[in-house]
């Protein structure tokens, strides 16, 4: 073969070197990682930043799209789509709907002391309450990549709403409406309310017309963007903090490397602590401003969302012992109680 032989073959096998490459990358696609709220806020954010940090430190290997604003499904639906691969990732709040056991994730008051004793409660590796929910979703056909901050809920009033006392436990005589979780009902029955189930989209309405005199579900956000007309009362009781959690399909996942596994692993984890303090510090913002705009918001002592929380818990989670486990749920409250103690003394001490 001669000189320009030789020259054709070469280039005839760069160029098809070329076309591989390229279609390679035109069949890589992105995973597709489901989001439940609007990418403006802090809990999605986080999201946005770590699936950047993950393409970046696999060099590309992994690459993930966030679809924020629960795009490609209700938020009921997700799981069972991570399931099936038709969603490969997921930040979701999962109940009961998805397994018994995950109520576990939203008992409660399982953090009257806010974000400093969830992070002890759900992000310690040691965690009784990650441990049982990690065993739960890892039996599922998916895999946990561990919590992920969901924004806390408040307890809204209407003007003329309001009841007299908070922190009693007798009758409020004032009608709220609840999500349709009887634990929750349950929870805020206990507190001497009236507890009615409304649909959301119907919720301002009903609050408008004095359907009812006030609602839970509300977070610092949704109070100030859609609610600061007619809410005029807000009672930061802390009753209702459910836990998200991060899922991925357990065929992707065992996709993936052991490099690539372990960066994905590490990455979540790590900016979910950094969401979890961004959410936290996005509420203060959403509550200044909802001070300024001449509601109420009512914040307690350590001692009284304490005291609160434990009444909860000796009323209404010895209701569940039987579907979540007595054992389990002895070991949370064990550690609640430490961690809070722990907790009540570091913030006295900074006083």
């Amino acid at each position: 073969m001669g000189k320009s032989g030789i020259k054709k073959v070469m280039y005839l096998m760069i160029g098809a070197t070329l076309l591989l490459a390229s279609g390679s990358c035109a069949e890589a696609k992105a995973l597709k990682l489901y989001a439940l709220y609007s990418q403006e806020g802090a809990v999605t954010k986080g999201l946005f930043e770590a699936v950047e940090e993950i393409e970046k430190r696999t060099n590309g290997s992994v690459q993930i799209k966030v679809y924020p604003d629960g795009q490609l499904c209700g938020w009921e639906e997700v799981t069972e789509e991570v399931r099936q691969g038709t969603i490969e990732i997921a930040s979701v709040n999962m109940t009961k709907r998805d397994h018994k056991r995950l109520d576990l994730l939203c008992l409660p008051s399982i953090a009257p002391l806010g974000v400093k004793q969830l992070d002890r409660m759900a992000w310690d590796e040691d965690s009784i309450l990650r441990q049982e929910i990690e065993g739960v979703i890892n039996s599922m056909n998916l895999h946990s990549l561990g919590p992920w901050i969901e924004p806390p809920a408040t307890l809204v009033f209407r003007k003329g709403g309001r009841p007299e006392s908070f922190t009693d436990f007798e009758s409020k005589r004032k009608k709220i409406r609840v999500v349709a979780m009887p634990m929750m009902k349950e929870a805020f029955t206990k507190m001497g309310y009236q507890t009615v189930t409304i649909a959301w989209a119907e919720t301002m309405s009903a609050l408008q017309t004095g359907q009812v005199d006030g609602s839970s579900g509300f977070t610092f956000e949704s109070a100030a963007l859609v609610g600061k007309d007619v809410i005029k009362h807000i009672d930061n009781n802390r009753v209702q903090q459910p836990l998200g959690w991060m899922i991925i399909n357990e065929d992707v996942w065992n996709g993936f490397s052991p490099d690539e596994q372990k960066i994905v692993k590490e990455v979540f984890d790590e900016y979910s602590r950094k969401t979890l303090k961004a959410s936290a510090e996005e509420d203060i913002e959403y509550e200044r401003q909802l001070k300024g705009f001449g509601i109420e918001v009512v914040n307690y002592t350590d001692e009284e969302y304490v005291t609160l929380a434990r009444f909860i818990r000796e009323n209404v989670w010895v209701n569940y012992y039987e579907d979540l486990g007595e054992d389990v749920m002895k070991k949370i409250e064990a550690r609640m109680n430490e961690v809070e103690s722990a907790i009540i003394a570091e913030n006295s001490q900074n006083k």
